[in-house]
């Protein structure tokens, strides 16, 4: 695995400025959040939240489709839930 070597310097209160390529290559924009990730071996990772959270919302959008799971169903199933779970909490028992 070829690395390449990207330096920056630590400002006042710890701030640091990722290199353009490092911003590029994880999706990384103006207001997005990053998270630091230590691994088991140690090192420390940085990832856009929002290109994880994507990720992983793509990854659940082929698991259903896989399973023959439609938005459509999926919408409708949670109205259904929504409707039992209001009616649970707040319609009034019937006389």
């Amino acid at each position: 695995m070829s690395q390449r070597l990207e330096t920056t310097k630590v400002q006042e209160r710890g701030v640091v400025t990722l290199p353009r390529r490092v911003r590029e290559k994880l999706g990384i924009k103006k207001g997005s959040t990053i998270a630091f990730i230590e691994t088991d071996e140690g090192r420390i990772e940085v990832r856009a939240l929002e290109a994880d959270a994507m990720a992983a919302l793509d990854e659940i959008g082929a698991a259903l489709k896989e399973q023959g799971v439609t938005l459509e169903q999926m919408i409708e199933d949670g109205r259904t839930i929504r409707k039992r779970l209001y009616d649970e909490r707040y319609a009034k028992p019937s006389r």
